[in-house]
């Protein structure tokens, strides 16, 4: 298994991403909201598993990475 620097454990305020997306309205939003939440906890387990370029494929699959490199 690969080593995967970590940042300092988080003593501050959390918020529960399970939470926050379950309360999301109207259901159409809901829903894809929900996708998103499967696919932040598959983007965690692989990245603690020590697959870290599962961070570019989701910012990829979300257009997020308009400053990655070429």
């Amino acid at each position: 298994m690969a080593i995967v620097k970590l940042a300092k454990k988080h003593t501050g305020m959390k918020v529960s991403a399970q939470g926050l997306f379950n309360n999301i309205q109207p259901q159409p939003i809901k829903s894809s909201a929900l996708e998103m939440l499967e696919n932040l906890k598959e983007m965690a387990e692989r990245y603690y598993s020590g697959e870290i370029e599962v961070v570019d494929e989701f910012l990829q699959l979300y257009c997020l990475d308009e400053k990655r490199p070429k």
